[in-house]
């Protein structure tokens, strides 16, 4: 699933992302943390009904524009859906996820950055165990999101992002990357 300010756009894949079995998309009627996962699961539950029989949809997958920690899956900042009354700052969703699905089945919940998501989509369409996937994603108008995959993991740099280019990283004139920021000149 991907999260945008205006709606949740939702793709029910096999395994290998290479078999479309049904998509959804509802709109979102703000961007405040309660209405974003009520909208998820109610997607997810809609598209584990098309799964079919003999089929059980094992995990959830959900992009976020922002930064998001790895290890726990949780947002530490998604400007795309703040606002003054919702910050997205240290907002634990993968948690928060799989806790709203435990009642829809045993979802696992993994919760990425946006162009993270998509390198690991383009990474498994290739299906070869050495290759690279290298993506630039603008979707927002609020960024550039790069993803980097390679040999079967997503690369991340300073910060747990393989190419973000964060206002706060920005300290000279030159652009930098957060891969490597903290050592260029």
């Amino acid at each position: 699933m991907s999260i945008s300010r205006s709606h949740v756009h939702a793709v029910l894949t096999n395994l290998r992302t290479n078999q479309l079995i049904a998509q959804r998309e509802h709109a979102l009627p703000d961007t405040s943390p309660p209405s974003v996962i009520h909208t998820v699961v109610s997607l997810a539950q809609e598209l584990s009904g098309e799964a079919g029989m003999g089929r059980d949809v094992v995990g959830l997958g959900v992009a976020v524009a922002g930064h998001v920690d790895d290890a726990t899956g949780m947002v530490n900042f998604a400007p795309d859906l703040q606002t003054s009354e919702h910050p997205w700052k240290g907002l634990p969703l993968e948690d928060d996820l799989e806790v709203a699905l435990r009642d829809s089945g045993n979802f696992h919940v993994v919760v990425e950055n946006d162009a993270n998501a998509l390198g690991i989509y383009e990474y498994l369409l290739e299906g070869e165990e050495e290759s690279v996937a290298v993506v630039l994603l603008s979707g927002s108008g609020k960024g550039i999101g790069a993803g980097l995959v390679i040999n079967q993991a997503i690369a991340r740099g300073f910060g747990g992002v393989s190419g973000e280019n964060w206002p706060r990283r920005r300290r000279s004139r030159r652009a930098t990357l957060s891969m490597w920021g903290p050592w260029l000149p």
